[in-house]
């Protein structure tokens, strides 16, 4: 038999603490995640480790990093010494890698004693920039108990959208290539090679229910697994996890969540015929680093490998010294409780910072305005697949360095589109897409789709308008057109003016946004150049600086429209207090979470 470990999405979170709190957090780190994979070698005798990507980005360990130049003189990246001291036989780059620049990812590369896989990642001419694939080789004996050599394939692809999303970084001349399509190819090419096996590591994360695997968007993983000549898939991106915790499946596909909450493992029963190793049993599950007890709360199983914490214990007590500097003050709780179901004073706060850096650039800090001037923000920690612990929740008091990643996870930058009203309008209908049609009358359905991740919840804090739950969603899951002509969105109010259709305005988004990210309908030639380029934390953290003391509050905005009789289910924090009485607490769910019933 052989066994495949997996890892995913580990975000440089190596040790088992969450930086936007400051307190730990049971459920992740690497250092957790290497008690399992100890184990899970012990129990067979042929194993590969395997990582599919954002491993060294996308988290505030590996950004303060990349900020002080350096970790230090002549030592590895600690995310790198933790890996080779795990001794991974081989890791794909994910779109993330890209999110410090180029000269960040080469430099902490350097050290790696793994081999760097990246097949559709390409220059102008179409050839790869990264190793596309190799052989990893290990002895296996068949079932007389000769030894034979087992030869198992290995390649990598991420999502194409990330020579957009990562435009600033890879400049133009970097493309991605499709990814079904490289690893039909490059499969193909590890099998002439010798490949008894082929394992592909898609940095893809599975097609949202009810829509054809077609390989094409940036959740491809059945359709990779669908491919002749590739016997397993090491799927993320989302943040998913499948198997679902404790099932067994028989599909040879795993995601194994994020930063070091899950290790995949996928077992290959193998068998010699016609002189060749096959493939002729398959099951695939995932092992958590901690389990939730009656109450709730997260509890290891798992105790700390000493030397990833030798590892990383001085750059972890470095950022924590570093983020915990106050920028700036908040008289009220500053909270992501219910910020899919009302207007967040969060989200205002930070449209606030955004419109006032755009408007300023584009001379019009004088009332009123020529051109209305809006920002699009999305709640970044609302729970979901980060688990009821996922919430932003800033007591009253100081506001520090670390909370600038509860307003924006990622070193996006800002950018401004210049769009009309009705194009706006089709920006918020895909917004709407998190929410379930509903049926007039019906009671406690679920409010929110699980396929649409949270934080494309667009909301455009300054403009009223009302969403009608009663209509289908015009766009699916990915973004691409589900229902032609349906519509959720009313009428666009600001400052008490409907906005006609052909009407122009300025929408400050962020970098993600307008390179295609979550999809919405960015219109061509709408970015403002002179208008992007600051970093969106660096936008807020000047924005707090000015302010010195600030007060957010929700303020008129976004609405359901009303559906008498209507009622609908979500979930949020344990310790979240309903706004008003139309949201009805009902008291623990599943996973840790706490039910709301919201009257509409």
């Amino acid at each position: 038999m052989l066994r495949l470990l997996a890892t995913s999405d580990l975000h440089c979170q190596l040790l088992p603490w969450d930086h936007h709190s400051d307190l730990p957090a049971e459920g992740v780190g690497l250092s957790r995640l290497a008690g399992l994979i100890a184990a899970a070698r012990a129990e067979v005798a042929v194993s590969v480790l395997l990582d599919n990507g954002d491993f060294l980005t996308g988290g505030p360990l590996s950004e303060d990093l990349a900020q002080r130049g350096s970790v230090a003189p002549g030592a590895p990246h600690p995310m790198i010494a933790a890996m080779n001291s795990l001794r991974y036989d081989a890791v794909g780059l994910g779109n993330h890698e890209f999110s410090l620049g180029r000269a960040f990812l080469h430099d902490s590369l350097a050290d790696a004693e793994f081999p760097v896989l990246s097949a559709n990642l390409c220059d102008a001419e179409g050839r790869p920039l990264h190793r596309p694939g190799l052989i990893v080789e290990r002895s296996l004996p068949d079932e007389t108990g000769q030894v034979h050599p087992l030869r198992i394939g290995v390649t990598s692809v991420l999502p194409p959208q990330t020579a957009l999303w990562e435009r600033h970084h890879l400049g133009e001349a970097v493309t991605v290539s499709e990814m079904r399509a490289t690893v039909r190819d490059e499969a193909a090419r590890l099998r002439a090679a010798g490949a008894d096996v082929v394992v592909a590591l898609a940095h893809s994360g599975l097609e949202p229910a009810g829509t054809a695997p077609d390989g094409v968007g940036e959740h491809a993983a059945r359709a990779i697994l669908g491919l002749p000549g590739v016997d397993a898939v090491i799927a993320g991106h989302s943040h998913e996890v499948f198997p679902p915790e404790g099932a067994a499946s028989p599909v040879p596909l795993v995601l194994p969540g994020a930063h070091g909450s899950h290790l995949g493992v996928i077992d290959l029963t193998l068998a010699r015929q016609g002189g060749c190793w096959q493939v002729v049993g398959r099951r695939a599950g995932l092992r958590a680093v901690a389990r939730r007890d009656d109450s709730g709360r997260l509890a290891a199983d798992v105790a700390d490998d000493p030397q990833i914490v030798a590892v990383a214990g001085p750059s972890y007590q470095g950022l924590r010294a570093r983020a915990a500097e106050v920028i700036g003050e908040t008289s009220v709780r500053i909270d992501s409780h219910f910020a899919l179901v009302r207007p967040s004073a969060m989200l205002n706060l930070a449209a606030a910072a955004m419109v006032g850096h755009v408007a300023s650039r584009l001379g019009q800090t004088d009332a009123p305005l020529l051109t209305p001037v809006l920002a699009a923000v999305a709640p970044a920690r609302v729970g979901g697949r980060g688990g009821p612990e996922n919430y932003t929740d800033i007591p009253p008091g100081p506001l520090r360095l670390r909370h600038l990643s509860d307003f924006f996870p990622h070193p996006d930058r800002i950018v401004a589109l210049d769009m009309t009203a009705r194009g706006l309008r089709d920006w918020l209908e895909r917004a709407a897409s998190l929410f379930v049609q509903l049926i007039p009358g019906q009671r406690d359905a679920p409010l929110i789709d699980r396929d649409v991740p949270a934080f494309t919840f667009d909301v455009v804090p300054g403009l009223a308008y009302e969403i009608d739950l009663s209509a289908p969603a015009r766009f699916n899951a990915c973004g691409g057109i589900a229902n032609p002509g349906a519509s959720r969105i009313g009428a666009l109010v600001l400052n008490g003016r409907v906005l006609m259709p052909e009407e122009r305005l300025v929408l400050v988004t962020s970098s993600h946004r307008a390179g295609g990210g979550g999809g919405f309908p960015v219109p061509p030639g709408a970015v403002l150049t002179e208008a992007s380029g600051a970093g969106l934390r660096d936008v807020m953290r000047a924005h707090l600086a000015a302010a010195g003391h600030v007060a957010p509050h929700a303020g008129p905005g976004w609405s359901f429209r009303p559906l008498p009789g209507t009622t609908a289910l979500f979930d949020s924090a344990a310790g979240a207090v309903a706004p008003d009485a139309a949201i009805e607490p009902l008291g623990p769910a599943p996973g840790g979470f706490h039910r709301f019933r919201l009257h509409l």
